[in-house]
């Protein structure tokens, strides 16, 4: 990967569960993908948040047979142009031990260098740093220096044997000055920072949002977009799927930034179109997103426009598509492909179309007059069995208040902070049992509301309809 050249890329870097971590073969799979069909992504990024050996074991060497695996995957992206880089997400409690966290980083980053990575990037977005990601408040004692001066000096040590160095830090929409936009000035000025737009899901960038932030960080920044679209990790079902195509960046933005990375769905061959389109517009000057993601569907799957068109309409909606109309009418529609990668792509979104047909069996219930009973909505309303950092349990407070403000007057739910979640990454199971009890007290009293609402026949049943679709598109990817 040269230094100096664009970097368009996608990153591994989401929560799997409830599904299991991308395969060996579904990584090697979406290279050979991308290498035919999306020939214009340049870079593939290794660091998912499931893998303990970049998160909680990251000071701990691979076993043999996975750094095996990391290395094939490096062979394979090299041999198909695509530039491998390899990240690691220390998962640090307590204080910093600068010289101990440097020591055993450059151990991992030195084995991973052993089997030809040329290309590091260092995330530090989830470590329980005196920073709160959900108000953006600050605690008197911080880690931040800290952590600058690891990444500066792991930069010093291994300048001349990578060809990009990246970081991420706990502040990655730099949207004011803080003690973080303060420390990260003090980069090294050839590393490249990730930086996820005005929010933590951005439709897209404009030209006044980076000279924004080059104003805050330095004009000198080497800033890297990373979009978290189509991604659908966290506390979402199976059934939440973004199907839709890459959301165009004026070039003017380019001439200002490193490059940029998109973060896909946890479900793997779910993604495929979206790559082809993402490459689609990297190329092409008239790039039409919805065109280009159903030629995507038909040219590289072998689906037909109809097909696609349906799929599109039938799943979730979030920031970048939610002005998009639902439609539920043509669920029962036989779907078809005509190539290996086509069948794998239907195979990964089946759960967008079971979800589909179980909230279609609601809407039938109410067609029928009939009332909706609580085990009914259970059954399809789906809600979260852990909590993973601290911003968590909020998200869920921000879907409760959106969905109730769909049918209700209601002032929105708020929320004590002692409530929000762990200030620790690993949170006890005393506390996972007290905010996960919260989550349902919440989401348990927002169903009851909801039931009351839609089962008041005084409202018309096309007003109940709507708000029954409308509710199930309310997630994490609509609000912010």
């Amino acid at each position: 990967m040269k230094k100096r050249e664009k970097k368009f890329g996608i990153v591994e870097g989401f929560f799997s569960e409830p599904l299991p971590i991308w395969s060996e073969t579904e990584r090697l799979q979406t290279v050979d993908i991308v290498a035919t069909n999306a020939r214009n992504i340049n870079t593939y990024v290794y660091c998912p948040k499931d893998d303990p050996y970049v998160t909680k074991k990251y000071d701990i060497l691979y076993p043999d047979a996975e750094i095996k695996k990391i290395a094939r995957l490096i062979e394979n992206c090299e041999s198909r142009e695509i530039n491998f880089m390899y990240g690691l997400n220390p998962s640090i409690e307590g204080s910093i031990d600068p010289e101990l966290i440097k020591e055993n980083t450059m151990k991992k980053i030195t084995q991973v260098m052993n089997v030809g990575c040329k290309n590091i990037i260092l995330l530090f977005d989830d470590i329980p740093l005196a920073y709160d990601v959900v108000d953006g408040s600050v605690g008197v004692d911080n880690n931040f220096e800290k952590v600058i001066q690891i990444v500066n000096d792991i930069y010093e040590e291994t300048r001349g044997m990578i060809e990009n160095y990246w970081f991420c830090g706990p502040d990655y929409c730099f949207r004011k000055e803080s003690p973080i936009t303060i420390a990260t000035k003090e980069l090294n000025k050839e590393i490249g920072i990730i930086w996820t737009g005005n929010t933590i899901f951005s439709k897209t960038i404009s030209l006044a949002d980076v000279q924004r932030v080059k104003n805050i960080l330095s004009k000198d920044a080497k800033i890297i977009f990373w979009s978290n679209y189509p991604v659908n990790d966290c506390e979402q079902a199976k059934g939440t799927f973004n199907l839709g195509g890459f959301y165009p960046i004026e070039k003017e933005v380019m001439r200002l930034i490193g490059g940029v990375i998109v973060n896909p769905m946890r479900e793997c061959m779910a993604n495929l179109p979206f790559y082809v389109t993402f490459s689609d517009w990297i190329g092409n000057n008239k790039y039409e997103r919805t065109k280009s993601y159903l030629l995507a569907m038909k040219k590289a799957l072998g689906i037909g426009s109809s097909t696609g068109e349906t799929l599109m309409r039938m799943a979730s909606r979030n920031i970048v598509d939610n002005d998009l109309e639902v439609v539920w009418g043509s669920l029962d529609v036989e779907v078809s492909a005509k190539n290996e990668f086509g069948e794998k792509y239907l195979e990964a979104v089946i759960s967008l179309t079971e979800d589909v047909k179980r909230w279609k069996s609601i809407l039938e219930i109410i067609l029928k007059g009939e009332t909706i009973k609580k085990s009914d909505l259970e059954k399809v309303d789906w809600f979260p069995t852990k909590t993973y950092i601290s911003r968590y349990l909020s998200e869920i407070v921000k879907i409760i208040n959106c969905r109730k403000k769909l049918y209700s007057r209601d002032c929105p739910e708020t929320i004590i902070r002692k409530y929000r979640g762990s200030e620790n990454l690993s949170i006890s199971e005393e506390d996972n049992k007290k905010y996960l009890d919260e989550i349902k007290r919440l989401i348990s009293d927002e169903r009851r509301e909801f039931l009351t609402f839609m089962n008041d026949k005084k409202t018309p049943f096309g007003k109940r309809a709507e708000i029954l679709m409308k509710r199930r598109c309310v997630n994490r990817f609509t609000i912010n």
